[in-house]
């Protein structure tokens, strides 16, 4: 019988410096939140998109990974943390981890892959 000893991959926490206070975040983020902020990536570089809504969503998005290590962390005392510029290094700083980035190009694939597929489908109705 094997086992897929999942636990295994989970590695230590990270640790992001503010104003010489010391806030820490899973290495192995959940999904959703992993999926969530490829979202908020893929939104803030679509020029057809709301980039106020995107980054508000990308803003709630770090506060909820932040909130899994410091459950009494306070939304405004969060964002009255955060600069664009810390904002954007702490995303960086995500995706610099090895499992984020291959996780974001496992689901780019996914999309291109069915995007392909959509257009196949509907080119070969096209042609009938």
């Amino acid at each position: 019988m094997k086992i897929l000893n999942l636990d295994e991959f989970i590695t230590e926490d990270r640790i992001i410096r503010i104003e010489a206070v010391d806030y820490l975040i899973p290495t192995d983020i959940p999904l959703m939140i992993t999926v969530r902020l490829m979202d908020y990536s893929d939104k803030i570089n679509d020029p057809e998109s709301d980039n106020m809504k995107a980054m508000t969503d990308g803003v709630l998005t770090l506060y909820d990974l932040f909130k899994i290590k410091q459950p009494d962390l306070e939304f405004e005392k969060f964002v009255n943390l955060l600069s664009m510029e810390k904002f954007t290094s702490v995303i960086n700083f995500i995706y610099a981890d090895k499992t984020v980035a291959e996780s974001r190009d496992i689901i780019e694939k996914i999309k291109t892959d069915q995007k392909k597929n959509i257009a196949d489908t509907t080119g070969s109705s096209n042609s009938t």
